[in-house]
This record gives C-alpha cells, structure tokens and sequence, in this order.
C-alpha cells in the first residue's frame, strides 16, 4: 500500500468487491496468469511467502512461496483496494487487465497489523504503550498525506503528496466507520481503539509525532490538548482575508478558538533563500490573520527537555488567547513522574530520525 501511493510502479484504487478471493493460487499459477513481474518487485520467496486471503480454514493451502490466511468475516465495501499498472512507463509493473490483484485498505490494514500486535504483547515481545503509538501512528499516516518507505518505514525517505493534491488512502472518519461495521475479526477492538486517536490530515511524521504529542491522554503519554486542524486552510474572518496575501494558507496545526499555529519548518526544505522568504512572507500573513504563530525546527522537539519547553510554549499561548488555565495543567501533567517515563517511549518510537542539513 505504500508503493502504491507513489504510484511509479503501481497504483491503488478504490473497489467495489467486499469478499477475499474464492481460492488460493499456487505462484506457478499466479505466474501462468502473467505477474511474475508483479511477484518479482514484491520480493517473493520463500522466506518471504506471499499472504493471500481465503474464505474459509478448508481453502488453506500449504505452498511454496504462499502462505495462506482464512477470514471467513464480512467485509466493508472499501475494506480492499484494487492495484493498477503504475505511471511511470520506465519502471511501472504492468498488471494485465483480464487479472484482479486485492490488497488490504486502511481498515483491514490496521486490523490485521493490530491483530499481530495483540500477539507480540501477550507474547511480551512488544511494549503495549509502544505498540499502540506505532499503531496509532500507522493509523495516521493511512489518513494522511504522506507514505514512508514500503522497504524501511522507520528509516527510509517518505513519499509526500503534492500540495493542494493530497490523497489519502482514507479520511479518519471513513477509517471508524470501516472499523464500526466490521465483525468478529482478531485486532478489530485495539483497531478501533487506535483509530479514535489517530490524526486525520497529517503531512508527515514529524507533524504526527507533535500532534499526537499534544493530543494523545497523559495514558499514552500526551498532555490532552484540544485537537488542532492539521493542514486545514486557515480559518479567518472574512472582514480579514482581503488583508492576507496567501491565497492558500495551511499551517501544521491551527487552533482557531485560540487564535494560535505552529509550524514546523523542515531544516533542508526550508533551507534556501527563496524558501526563507517564502516563510517570512507566510508568517506576515499569519500576525495579519491576527493569529500567533509558533515557529518550529527539529532542535525544538529532539530530545524530552526540548519537546516539553515547545509543548508549555503552545499551551502558554493558548491561554494567553483564551485557554483558561491551560499552562497551569500541562505543567502539572510535566512534574509526574510517570508520565515523563511514558514520554521517553513516545519520543523513541514517534520522533522520526532527521538527516541534519548544515549548509
């Protein structure tokens, strides 16, 4: 599903179909059918088996190279996406047209990675509060406008939509409903759970890191801040939009009860001179719109001492524009000790690893 939203190689899409496959196809017969291309990118081998879904426990098969797994539940109609040959005529795999290939959409995505984890953490291989951030965090990046490396998620150069022609496997909203009408399925409960926390329109992990750093309950290691809009055009009234001269203005996360943004500025991306000056003249716009802009790097949220001193800026100005005791609450949240150890696993599993641009 990641490759599939840089759409090179190949391209989901929406479905109609709402089963799994009525049998299991041995790769010799899956190459007969022509996606020996497709099963090459992919990787396929032994030690890497190709997971089909069947209907029933009676459709599994024992395979080289495939491995099989029954779900015999309903699904919802945009539980499956559908893939397509890519765009790019160098590198695309070519899908024929007599053939459907069916893959997972963010709800039975996140159903079956949570079913896995549930696992891992009776298995006490996995950390439950780690795992729920990573879950949450998928959950996010699912609803958003960006996808990490399909090959090295934790590492790996992301994907990001084009501005203005963000599209996202799903919207938060379409994600719990999914979940909701979905029945009887391992991972179903801790899916939805997660899915009640996730950010619908994050632009990139760093963004999801801080939001979620704001916005998740002291439980999973966040301050409980009101939700901000993530990458929504800027709410103005109406008697100021002539005096703002942005036609689009989109800030990482808006609180428009408060009057109060922030921003994060990547350090190579925002680098050049043109850039610096396209942030200078964006942030007039933002004290024009009558809004305070908190302005954000990576030194600003890199390490437990830093994240905390940005988290009491923002909660500072919340109140400051309205936020009746807010910096007096996330303080108190800040002086538990407990809490601070649950924020050491959040930043060690969220903070996305930054290459430093230095020039």
């Amino acid at each position: 599903m990641r490759a599939a939203r840089k759409g090179d190689v190949i391209v989901a899409e929406p479905t109609s179909a709402s089963h799994t496959p009525g049998e299991a196809l041995s790769v010799g017969e899956l190459l007969n059918r022509s996606l020996e291309p497709l099963l090459q990118w992919l990787g396929v081998s032994p030690t890497n088996p190709l997971q089909l879904l069947v209907p029933s426990a009676n459709e599994r098969r024992s395979l080289n190279q495939v491995a099989t797994t029954s779900f015999s539940h309903t699904l919802c109609n945009n539980a499956l996406l559908e893939l397509r040959t890519g765009n790019d005529p160098e590198q695309r795999v070519v899908i024929p047209s007599s053939v459907r290939v069916l893959i997972d959409a963010p709800p039975l995505a996140l159903t079956w990675a949570s079913a896995n984890m549930v696992k891992r953490i009776r298995m006490r291989t996995a950390d439950e509060l780690e795992a729920t951030l990573r879950l949450i965090e998928l959950a996010s990046e699912f609803c958003g406008s960006y996808a990490r490396d399909a090959s090295d998620p934790r590492s790996g150069a992301c994907f990001f939509d084009k501005p203005n022609h963000e599209r996202p496997f799903a919207h938060l909203n379409e994600l719990q409903e999914s979940l909701h009408a979905m029945h009887g399925a391992n991972g179903l409960r801790l899916a939805r759970k997660v899915a009640g926390h996730a950010i619908d329109g994050s632009g990139s992990p760093m963004e999801t890191y801080l939001n979620l750093a704001l916005t998740l309950p002291p439980r999973l290691a966040g301050v409980s801040m009101a939700r901000p809009l993530a990458n929504h055009q800027l709410v103005v009234d109406e008697d100021i939009r002539p005096l703002i001269d942005h036609k689009s203005l989109r800030p990482d996360l808006q609180w428009p009860d408060y009057n109060t943004l922030a921003e994060f500025l990547g350090d190579e991306s925002h680098a050049s001179k043109s850039a610096r000056v396209e942030d200078k003249n964006r942030i007039k716009d933002y004290v024009t719109a009558q809004y305070a802009p908190i302005i954000l790097m990576f030194d600003d949220v890199r390490n437990q001492t830093a994240l905390n001193q940005t988290i009491q800026a923002i909660a500072r100005e919340l109140m400051r524009n309205g936020k009746r005791g807010e910096l007096y609450r996330v303080s108190r949240i800040l002086e538990d000790k407990s809490f601070l150890a649950r924020q050491q696993t959040l930043i060690k599993t969220l903070l996305p690893p930054i290459t430093r641009y230095d020039g």
